[in-house]
């Protein structure tokens, strides 16, 4: 699955935040090189309740494999890859990010929290609200407006 697909997949409310199963089996772990296995480990380090190396590399599609088989150094672009798969399923669960902690203004979602308390046309939390799932909102004395 690619990620594109995993951020617009649906889900259901029920959903738990929990360390993931692989969502797909063309290749199993032991398969890939050992460069990109150590540096899928590496990349959850810290995250190992939420996913684990066998699925951050599931959710990688074919040529997203080959490319990082090919790469001298994988473990940025994995890092970061499960930063945002973790963070995806925080929101898909109506929690925000660890660093999402300001009180902001959406145009069509209202009060949320962001990175910064800012006021958008558009936020990361309008999938939630399309997909009719839950969305934290910041106390009322503290929405930018």
């Amino acid at each position: 699955m690619s990620y594109l697909e995993m951020l617009t997949d649906s889900i259901t409310k029920e959903t738990k935040l929990t360390k993931e199963a692989p969502l797909n089996s063309f290749n199993s772990f032991n398969s890939y090189s050992d460069t990109l296995a150590d540096a899928a480990s590496e990349a959850v380090t810290g995250m190992n309740q939420y996913i684990t190396p066998e699925g951050l590399l599931a959710k990688l599609v074919p040529c997203d494999i080959a490319e990082l088989e090919a790469c001298t150094d994988p473990l940025p672009f994995l890092r970061s890859f499960a930063i945002a798969c973790v963070w995806t399923d925080f929101r898909r669960q109506g929690i925000a990010p660890p660093t999402w902690g300001k009180p902001a203004t959406c145009d069509k979602c209202g009060p949320v929290y962001l990175w910064a308390p800012i006021k958008v046309a558009g936020c990361p939390w309008c999938w939630n609200r399309l997909h009719n799932l839950r969305i934290p909102r910041p106390p009322a004395d503290e929405v930018v407006l």
